[in-house]
C-alpha cells in the first residue's frame, strides 16, 4: 500500500512539472512576411490553410490517378509486379 502511494505521488508531481512548464511558454507575434532568403511569403488565415488542405488534386502530388486498387480482383497481380521488381533491383 505504501509504494502505491509513493507511485501516485510522482505520478501526480512528473504531469504537475510538466505542465507548469507548459504554462511558461509565450507565443511569438507572427508579424515578419518575409521567407528565407528575402523572398515574400504572406501570412494566411487558418480558413485559407483548410481549403489548401482541402483543394489537393493527384496532379500536385505528382502522381496519375489510381488504376488498380485493393478492391479490384486483379490487385493480386499488382503485389506480383512488385515483388519481380524488388527481386530484380540490383541497387536499391
Amino acid at each position: 500500500m505504501n509504494s502505491l502511494k509513493i507511485f501516485l505521488l510522482s505520478f501526480v508531481l512528473v504531469f504537475a512539472i510538466g505542465l507548469i512548464a507548459l504554462a511558461q511558454e509565450v507565443p511569438q507575434p507572427a508579424e515578419e512576411t518575409t521567407g528565407v532568403g528575402g523572398g515574400y511569403s504572406p501570412i494566411i488565415t487558418a480558413e485559407e490553410a483548410v481549403n489548401l488542405d482541402e483543394d489537393i488534386q493527384p496532379e500536385d502530388l505528382g502522381v496519375s490517378e489510381p488504376k488498380l486498387l485493393p478492391d479490384n480482383p486483379f490487385y493480386f497481380l499488382k503485389n506480383w509486379a512488385r515483388g519481380i521488381q524488388n527481386v530484380l533491383t540490383f541497387n536499391p
